[in-house]
């Protein structure tokens, strides 16, 4: 999402992320939803804004599960001008190549 921005004003973006996990019993699947600067940001704006999400390693493999994982990051833009935010997800644990981004929405304030 691209937005116009003000130097010195923050930028709050909020959303939900739809997940599909490929779950496999006795794996663990851990990871984060982060907003970045990049498509490959995985800092994003601080760590007290990544958004956790944990598939226990003691459900039944049933294929995919769905997870809704809320959002929110709040950045001080340095210069006047545009700004493009990216949704982000890393997994800490339990990768699987099943693994993906469902659906997402994004709205960005500025204050």
């Amino acid at each position: 999402m691209t937005v116009n921005v003000t130097a010195e004003r923050p930028v709050e973006i909020t959303g939900t992320a739809w997940l599909q996990l490929n779950h496999i019993t006795g794996i663990r699947q851990q990871g984060r939803v982060v907003v970045g600067l990049t498509p490959t940001d995985c800092d994003g704006a601080s760590y007290a804004y990544h958004s956790p999400f944990v598939v226990s390693q003691t459900l039944a493999s049933d294929g995919v599960y769905a997870l809704t994982v809320p959002f929110r990051a709040i950045f001080v833009p340095s210069t006047t001008g545009s700004v493009t935010f990216y949704l982000n997800a890393f997994m800490e644990s339990g990768q699987n190549n099943g693994d993906r981004f469902w659906y997402s929405n994004m709205a960005a304030h500025m204050y």
